[in-house]
């Protein structure tokens, strides 16, 4: 059986450092527009389509649940993880990554009207899905939630969120 984990959650909420982890430790392929060429959501799914993933693959992008309807049709399960980052946070690691020299679409996006929207599209799935959230409240929460997810996905039955 097929498994796409899809982990989102707005811009700088931690989401490819978190499936990175997780897929050293669960040793499952990670698809994210950092391994892809071009570096776009485009590219993920055309790579999606074009590889099929016999068993399971981490798929992380902010905008991915826009796409839910193409990634079922790949996958014979899906598992979606929401970052749910607060704000504070948020602007924090929107301006950590700004002194950085970081750059791309994040500096031109409303990152508080994106979380809106994903949490709109999530909130969509939970009943047809296997969903988890991952509430950041402290940075610490990193930590706790990735723990969480790691026995979410390990122990994940079909049942519904948790």
């Amino acid at each position: 059986m097929s498994t796409a984990i899809i982990i989102t959650g707005t811009i700088c909420s931690g989401k490819t450092t978190v499936s990175r982890k997780i897929s050293k430790c669960l040793n499952i392929d990670f698809l994210s527009e950092e391994n892809v060429f071009p570096k776009s959501l485009m590219a993920i799914l055309d790579k999606i389509k074009n590889c099929k993933y016999p068993n399971t693959v981490i798929i992380e992008h902010a905008c991915i649940l826009n796409f839910i309807n193409d990634i079922n049709s790949y996958f014979d399960k899906q598992i979606i993880i929401l970052l749910n980052v607060c704000d504070d946070i948020l602007i924090n690691n929107l301006n950590i990554r700004k002194l950085n020299n970081g750059v791309g679409d994040y500096l031109n996006v409303d990152i508080f009207e994106m979380k809106k929207d994903i949490e709109k599209q999530f909130a969509k799935l939970k009943d047809d899905k296997i969903t988890y959230t991952a509430d950041i409240i402290e940075n610490s929460d990193y930590d706790i939630e990735y723990e969480n997810i790691i026995e979410f996905i390990k122990q994940n039955n079909g049942e519904k969120e948790t």
